[in-house]
């Protein structure tokens, strides 16, 4: 018997299919004697070819698959599809492999599938690292992994998978609980979604409502005190008609930092009708609601042992600063790095604003003074405008904290560093955020399909509609984002004089309270024809010849959708207002300071531990309020403030104000039409597979006007919208051929080769702009495959090998704010300061370097709506609009996947994966913008690029009615000068991204390989009831960093050719379960213990490493874990 070959029911096989239906039996299907097969592989069982009769085309059922085996796919065309005859790259996950290895949720299953990378506690890498906001930067973006852990995923190193449901794609968190099978489709797959991520798609199933009555129900718990519940029921309400299935969630997860936590609550029901023996009506729907303090996988940032090292002690002392703060400092110390000036980390004093309260980590206030309050930033990293601006009277304090980073002169230096390790501050068992963060969720869903199937098979169609709902509520952490940076209060005297009572304290600054809370919501509408027609020579042509044989039998299909998806966005701030605020407003470049400006912003310094003089003597607790509960609307505090007026400090109450800082609002209409052809040729020897789709896009982007008197404030009541359309089409195919039966090879081995192509795009996108305001592209993915299938040893063993290549074509890229520094900064800001300067008497109007200020290409300006205020001398605009930049990203590597079962009762799984993901073409559209506004820049290198405050211009020798010496101002302030700021803030970042262009994604591993086992004992075995298993993850050394190198003009620049590793990682799982029946036999009771992570190692896992080769950020390592699972069947 040739076990590669499907052989398509004949008429008398689809009347007896036809009978089954009518008999009950649909759609549930015999389990055959296969035991085994991984999900985590596509090796497929094809002895399971013959007889195999389609039942259900449009959908896949969890009573159809074997073990950790699915032999079936919708991924492939959109209708039930045998693996083993689509080309593309899919993994499917079977209930049992789940149910296995405990993963209950895609954080804990992307761990043991190829080429898959999930962030989070106890994921494999950090996320976040590789995004638009820059190369290697990144702890802000990597807040992913705390506000959308199942978001915060990476496929072939390229970008996260896009998320469907039932193949309607999908924000909702996936979870065990409700679910039939997974499946990850790797690379591109226009077939599937001609818009997406063309790093692929991962499809959760859910479970459907069949005819029989069934019951389960399970208890899980752990070693950190986490307790989950799950039901589900099936009921089948009138025989072989109607049929419902309810499943509940009552989850209560407890991290080991602890107070973080996550309660997940969800209901599941399903109907399934069987209108008529054609016709079908099924229906599903959730709601769920998601409470949540994520912990953080990553260190907290050290801003204390620099400062107290014995290189800092001996250099510098403990008292740093000057006993009035309010003075200039002027001589910031500085070290030799192979011949480059650096200021040394926690050596200069953070030049940060107090602008707020004082705080002890219970949140009560530290010490007896009151909040001090001050508008006035430092200007420059050695306050030399710490000094009276020119006719400006303030008061107010230069420095807070310890610095954290290093600013090289290359602006490629160190980068901030983690706590080394658990000593200073215990962060494997404890949350720094503490109570302050939460990251709420709100969801419903309601999905349902009719499906009419001729009786004989050769044609059909499904009408299917998606409706999903979703709100989120996220605080992020005390500072907006995921860098918590512990420092010490290095001042001695508070600015009003008084003594600092919080000396040398640990604390963190929480510059960003409210203003970290964000409002999204998501609504999805979707609506799609999916239609079939099928043709066989020998059936229907009466063609029962050879020529029949050849030209086989092909399925037709006609697939028609409208989905649309509207995303709003809102994000709050703390303001305060009050006397002292009107008192203080006067700034020298903002003289209002009107309602929403950042330094109105609520703020504290929270203190987490006791003086200190000596990093032993280190004591920190975590944040012990919630910011929701700390910093509400309307809260009244006292602040002390430098009333201009009196010439004297006033304690004066202060109101928190909660006000929109923030708002968006997009929509995303896409109408598709597609053809899909699968043939079946030569005996079904050779399958090919073609398809042809067009999207249609439309995207909506809303503007918002500003209220009246405020700084930025949007005014919801005052929105234009842009509309963008935009259509492409695509071409994929595959083709797969099979062994001839005839040939005998030895061992029962068949095989079979395939290839594939395919592309999409990202809808999302159209309608980009480059920073020269000239249109860009959708972002474009392409998928190329080729490999090839054994099956030998009588079916106990397949394999797969897959060779890709994956591009991924100008994805967004921002590269931090380095956009806003040319144009806004650069161009616009800077001839503000120009009119400031002549304003102040000691620039020219009349100098002709005037006109190379703000000369800001026209598109741009309109993109930007660049604007004078009311006073004609400062430049104001909304934002970037649809202004980006991109980068491209390249792939390619291979895949492994075996299944081998040596007994029935045994099986192994194993996949092995390779990548090499480099990035490419970065920053294209600022370069250009540089390369045109450069020659105008560098007229006004040498001018200022701040306001020059008194003692500036006193050491300078100017006078009233004189201008300032150019030249005398740029040789004795270099780093303050325009050239100065362009060098540290433009140029050097880009040029380091630039340098990284034809070097490996961050975080890359070469190659990385998972084996799962699960042995049963045989029910005459002493063991009978027992079952064993385990599982082994390993992983390459990971690309973290890359050293100095210098080019041919002797500029430092990144070395892509060399690279820093972090270490190769091992994790071992095992469980232990036992089966059994119970309550007279009516009960299947079966308890599980799984270990994962058995001979974890708690040492941080590096994932930055600086240029010098020193390790910068942390993360969490996997640390072991156990739970417990109950499960009862009846």
């Amino acid at each position: 018997m040739n076990n590669n070959i499907k052989k398509e029911p004949s008429v008398n096989q689809v009347e007896r299919f036809l009978s089954t239906r009518r008999s009950g039996l649909f759609p549930i299907l015999s389990a055959v004697a296969v035991v085994g097969g991984p999900a985590v592989l596509n090796g497929q069982d094809d002895s399971a070819d013959d007889e195999v009769f389609e039942l259900s085309p449009f959908i896949v059922s969890a009573e159809e698959d074997q073990g950790y085996v699915a032999n079936v796919t919708l991924a492939g065309t959109r209708l039930k599809t045998n693996l083993s005859d689509v080309g593309a790259a899919i993994t499917s996950i079977t209930g049992e492999f789940l149910e296995d290895t405990g993963s209950t949720n895609l954080e804990e299953l992307l761990i043991y599938t190829g080429n898959t990378e999930t962030a989070g506690v106890g994921g494999n890498f950090s996320s976040g690292f590789e995004d638009s906001d820059g190369a290697a930067r990144g702890f802000q973006s990597g807040a992913n992994a705390i506000t959308n852990p199942q978001g915060a995923q990476r496929v072939r190193g390229l970008a996260a998978a896009d998320q469907t449901r039932n193949l309607f794609q999908s924000n909702i968190p996936v979870d065990q609980y409700n679910v039939d099978r997974i499946e990850i489709v790797r690379g591109a797959n226009s077939i599937l979604f001609g818009q997406g991520s063309p790093a692929g798609i991962i499809n959760s199933s859910t479970k459907q409502a069949i005819f029989e009555d069934k019951n389960e129900i399970s208890l899980r718990f752990d070693g950190n005190g986490s307790v989950r519940a799950t039901l589900d029921g099936n009921m089948q309400l009138i025989e072989n008609k109607l049929a419902v299935r309810v499943a509940l969630l009552n989850d209560n997860f407890k991290y080991r930092q602890d107070p973080a936590f996550e309660d997940d609550r969800r209901i599941f029901a399903t109907t399934t009708w069987n209108v008529t023996d054609n016709l079908t009506f099924r229906v599903n729907g959730e709601v769920g609601e998601i409470r949540a303090n994520r912990a953080n996988p990553f260190g907290p940032i050290d801003g204390i042992s620099y400062y107290l090292n014995e290189v800092g002690l001996e250099t510098y002392g403990i008292n740093i600063l000057p006993d009035d703060p309010r003075i200039d400092i002027d001589a910031i110390p500085e070290i030799d790095f192979g011949g480059k000036t650096a200021q040394v980390a926690g050596a200069g004093p953070r030049i940060f604003v107090q602008y707020g309260l004082n705080l002890n980590a219970d949140g009560s206030l530290a010490g007896d003074s009151p909040g001090q309050y001050s508008t006035r930033w430092a200007l420059s990293p050695n306050a030399i405008q710490n000094g009276n601006a020119a006719g400006i009277d303030r008061k107010g304090r230069t420095n807070r904290f310890s610095r954290t980073d290093y600013e090289m002169a290359t602006g490629i230096g160190l980068q901030p560093q983690s706590f080394a390790d658990y000593s200073i501050f215990d962060w494997k068992n404890n949350f720094l955020a503490g109570d302050f963060a939460f990251q709420n969720e709100d969801f419903e869903a309601f999905n349902g399909a009719f499906e009419f199937v001729s009786e004989d098979g050769r044609f059909g169609a499904e009408v299917a509609f998606d409706w999903q709902h979703q709100e989120r509520e996220i605080q992020k952490g005390p500072t907006g984002s995921r860098d918590y940076v512990v420092r010490l209060d290095v001042t001695r005297d508070n600015f009003d004089g008084s003594p600092n009572a919080n000396a040398l304290r640990p604390a963190i600054a929480l510059t960003q309270t409210m203003s970290g809370v964000i409002d999204q919501e998501r609504e999805r509408n979707a609506v799609q024809l999916n239609a079939f027609a099928r043709f066989d020579f020998v059936r229907d042509a009466g063609m029962e010849n050879w020529l029949g044989s050849v030209l086989g039998n092909h399925t037709l299909s006609f697939y028609a959708s409208r989905a649309e998806s509207d995303f709003s966005r809102l994000g709050y701030d703390e303001t305060w207002e009050g006397e002292g605020i009107e008192r203080n407003a006067n700034n020298g470049l903002n003289p209002n300071m009107p309602f929403g400006h950042p330094h109105r912003d609520v703020g504290a310094a929270v203190y987490l531990g006791p003086t200190v003089t000596s990093l032993d003597q280190i004591s920190i607790s975590p944040i012990g309020f919630s910011a929701r509960d700390f910093f509400a609307d309307g809260q009244v505090s006292t602040l002390r403030v430098w009333d201009k007026a009196s010439q004297d400090f006033r304690d004066i109450p202060h109101t928190s104000t909660t006000h929109l800082a923030s708002a968006s609002d997009s929509g995303t209409e896409i109408e598709t039409t597609a053809f899909i052809l699968q043939s079946k040729l030569l005996e079904n020897h050779v399958i090919t597979t073609l398809g042809y789709r067009s999207d249609d896009v439309t995207n909506t982007t809303a503007r918002y006007g500003s209220v009246e008197g405020t700084s930025g404030v949007p005014n919801l009541q005052d929105a234009t919208y842009d509309e963008i359309a935009g259509s492409d089409d695509y071409f994929s195919w595959s083709i797969v051929a099979k062994s001839p039966s005839k040939w005998k090879l030895p061992l029962g081995t068949n095989f079979s080769v395939f290839m594939s192509e395919s592309e999409n795009f990202d809808p999302a996108a159209t309608g980009r702009l480059d920073a020269l305001a000239r249109p860009l592209a959708p972002p474009t993915g392409s998928t190329e495959e080729i490999g090839f299938r054994i099956n030998t040893f009588e079916d106990k063993l397949a394999l797969k090998v897959n060779f890709f290549e994956t591009s991924l074509k100008d994805q967004s890229f921002t590269g931090g704010n380095l956009l806003g520094q040319a144009i806004l900064q650069t161009d616009a800001r800077f001839r503000e300061r120009f009119q400031i300067g002549v304003d102040a008497g000691y620039l020219d109007v009349n100098d002709p370097v005037f006109d190379s200020f703000g000369t800001v290409p026209a598109a741009v300006a309109e993109e930007i709506n660049l604007r004078l205020d009311e006073s004609g001398s400062i430049y104001i605009w909304d934002n970037l609009g649809n202004i980006t930049d991109t980068t491209s990203t390249d792939a390619e590597g291979m895949e492994i996947e075996l299944m081998y079962n040596p007994l029935p009762n045994w099986r192994i799984a194993f996949n092995a994966s390779r990548q090499e993901t480099v990035r490419t073409e970065s920053m294209k559209g600022l370069r250009d913008y540089v390369a045109l506004r450069l020659p105008d820049w560098q007229n006004v290198f040498d001018y200022p690029q701040f306001l020059v405050g008194d003692s500036v211009l006193e050491e300078l020798a100017w006078e009233p009615g004189e201008f300032l010496d150019i030249d005398a101002f740029a040789a004795a302030y270099p780093d303050n000068t325009i050239g100065g700021h362009y060098d540290r803030n433009l140029r050097v970042p880009l040029q380091a991204i630039v340098d990284q262009d034809g070097g490996v994604v961050t975080e890359q591993r070469e190659w990385r390989f998972n084996l799962v086992t699960n042995y049963t004992f045989k029910k005459d075995s002493a063991l009978k009831g027992f079952n064993v298993g385990g599982a082994v993850r390993w992983q390459d050394e990971a690309a973290i960093g890359n050293p100095w190198a210098f080019n041919e003009d002797g500029q430092r620049i990144v070395d892509v050719s060399n690279s820093y590793y972090g270490p190769k990682e091992e994790n071992f799982d095992a469980w232990v379960g036992y089966k059994r029946k119970v309550f007279d036999g009516k009960v299947d009771w079966k308890v599980q213990l799984n270990i994962r992570n058995v001979l974890a190692d708690d040492a941080p896992v590096p994932v930055t490493i600086d240029a010098f080769g020193n390790v910068a950020q942390l993360r969490l390592p996997a640390l072991q874990s156990w739970y417990l699972t109950n499960t009862f069947k009846f």
